[in-house]
């Protein structure tokens, strides 16, 4: 097997040294986990889990100054803090009590976090609450009494009991009196949470959460390695394009497992995933990518899923261990997407990696078309310009959108390949990231410009200022959904569940902004679209995925509409972040 980072007897032989500093530790530790995760014997996979066994222990050895250039790394330990979105933050409460809780020391101003928890207060605590004769933390220990709850765990609890009462009649009035009539104050509460950026500290000493002890179990993994390193397809598009077999949805305590590993992998190291924070149970599909690498794709719950695009989030294993991670949004016939390889694992098969989770994602989308944006090879990304990631992506055929850039790009990549030139000097490789990336299949679709959705959002808005001029938002609002509903042939009463009536009532005001011409349609076409709107609120968002494809009518209106908006408001760049792929750059 190439490019093995250590051998078993190697790794052996530097565990019995003592790691005098934290970069030490560090390289122990990557080392291990490399091999951890491509061993090609029991007796490499068990030297490895020696190793790791090891870690914490290592770690604890250091003086405090050196072992907290450990945090926010994940290592056994070390101590991860970072304001974690409310679902990561109960899920830490939930799963690792005694280890995780506020990190007080990092809140800005306690005072704040006052009005955080005031709506889980009873109004006859109010007056010894606000008279300020007592701290918030000298409160919290009064409220938590000799529950030997950490405040986190604490407000989890009073948060979990609002959300598992019985209807209250906060709703929409059209449950059977059974439903969680505070779902919408849950909503509210996670805004809050995120709003008052709370840092959370995680102490990852012994903790299976930790980047040494994180594994998969369920399904079930290969215990060896069973192939050497693989290359770069000779033919990366035709790869690509190439339906993988045996991708399947997960169930039960498989796809719960693969949900909190993934978790565990991102939280341990500070970072976070829109569709893993808001994981869906029902949907966690699982694709063999071959050699003991197996792919987890898992998309959102329907009430927090993006407005127009799909979004799933995306973790990588080998062996059972989390190697590397992303986010896939795929929107009508393109998936914007992009790869984070954690650190440990850079050098090995990244290249053929990439590739297999492309074709994985071509074979479940049914998308011919993926797009990257720039931030992933050096916009405003000084990471990516060192390691000369633009590269990485180029040789698996990802082009520059627009003939001159493009152009550049060809003659910058043949002088590097001339053997005669240096590398790519860090003021090329800027001038070459300033725009999105595409990898085009046969037969892909148009593309369908991402900043449209701006346009989309701005025309609906100004749509709903003419039909509310008198204010009431809300009036008009139902009044385009009945508008929509009967141009689309919808009953009157929608049979659906709760969550597909709700992705209808929210997608209803953009179909709206196009109503004069979706009224033109044939019923054929109307009412694939009805069933589109249906399909956004679906216990699995790849109904809606598939569904997209088949109006492309709608999108083509859409990008009309939202072209005009956009020149009448002019143009702002479509911000590349989270809800675009969820992944951080990598250096290759």
């Amino acid at each position: 097997m190439t490019a093995r980072r250590r051998s078993a007897a190697e790794l052996t032989a530097l565990a019995a040294r003592p790691s005098p500093s934290a970069a030490a530790v560090r390289r122990l530790h990557d080392d291990a986990l490399w091999l951890r995760a491509f061993a090609a014997t029991i007796d490499e996979r068990d030297a490895a889990d020696k190793v790791l066994a090891g870690i914490g222990a290592r770690v604890r050895r250091l003086p405090a100054g050196s072992r907290h250039r450990l945090d926010d790394h994940g290592f056994d330990g070390s101590v991860t803090s970072n304001s974690f979105a409310w679902p990561i933050a109960a899920w830490l409460a939930e799963r690792y009590p005694r280890e995780s809780d506020i990190d007080w020391a990092r809140l800005a101003d306690p005072q704040r976090f006052d009005a955080l928890l005031r709506p889980l207060l009873l109004r006859a605590e109010e007056d010894e609450f606000e008279s300020g004769a007592v701290g918030t933390r000298e409160w919290l220990r009064a409220a938590e009494g000799d529950a030997a709850l950490s405040d986190l765990a604490w407000v989890a609890a009073q948060v979990r009991d609002r959300r598992g009462g019985k209807c209250d009649g906060t709703c929409d009035g059209t449950c059977d009196g059974t439903c969680d009539g505070t779902r919408d104050w849950v909503a509210l509460w996670n805004t809050w949470w995120d709003a008052f950026e709370v840092p959370v500290r995680w102490r990852l000493s012994g903790s299976l959460g930790a980047s040494a002890n994180t594994r998969l179990t369920q399904p079930a993994v290969s215990p060896v390695r069973t192939e050497p390193m693989r290359r770069t397809p000779a033919r990366p598009a035709a790869f690509v394009a190439t339906p993988l077999p045996g991708v399947r949805r997960l169930s039960g305590d498989s796809a719960r497992d693969v949900i909190d590993t993934t978790r565990a992998a991102l939280t341990c190291r500070a970072r976070e995933v829109h569709a893993i924070t808001y994981a869906n149970d029902d949907e966690v599909w699982w694709a063999d990518l071959g050699a003991g690498v197996g792919l987890a794709v898992i998309g959102v719950e329907p009430v927090w899923r993006l407005p127009l695009e799909a979004n799933y989030g995306w973790m990588a294993f080998s062996l059972g261990v989390p190697i590397a991670y992303g986010g896939v949004s795929p929107l009508v016939g393109q998936a914007n997407t992009g790869i984070h390889l954690f650190e440990a694992f850079r050098g090995s098969e990244a290249a053929y990696l990439w590739a297999a989770c492309l074709r994985a994602f071509a074979t479940l989308f049914g998308v011919k078309r993926f797009v990257v944006n720039p931030v992933q090879v050096g916009e405003d990304n000084e990471e990516a310009i060192a390691s000369g990631a633009l590269w990485f992506y180029w040789r698996l055929g990802f082009r520059p959108v627009g003939r001159a850039l493009r152009a550049a790009a060809a003659r910058e990549w043949k002088r590097v390949q001339s053997g005669t030139g240096r590398r790519s000097n860090p003021e090329m490789l800027r001038r070459l990231a300033t725009a999105d990336l595409h990898l085009v299949l046969p037969g892909a679709m148009p593309a369908f410009d991402e900043q449209w959705l701006q346009g989309a959002a701005h025309a609906v808005t100004v749509r709903l200022a003419t039909a509310a001029a008198d204010g009431h938002r809300r009036r008009a609002v139902s009044e385009m959904r009945h508008e929509v509903a009967r141009a689309l042939g919808a009953p009157g009463r929608l049979v659906w569940t709760d969550d597909e009536v709700r992705a209808f009532e929210q997608l209803a005001p953009v179909v709206s902004v196009v109503l004069d011409e979706v009224a033109r349609w044939t019923a054929h076409e109307r009412h694939a679209l009805l069933l589109m709107l249906r399909a956004k609120g679906s216990p699995q968002e790849l109904g809606y995925v598939r569904a997209m494809q088949r109006v492309p009518k709608f999108w083509a209106a859409l990008a009309r509409r939202s072209r005009e908006s956009s020149g009448r408001r002019g143009h702002r760049a479509r911000r590349a972040g989270p809800r675009a792929n969820d992944a951080s750059s990598w250096s290759p």
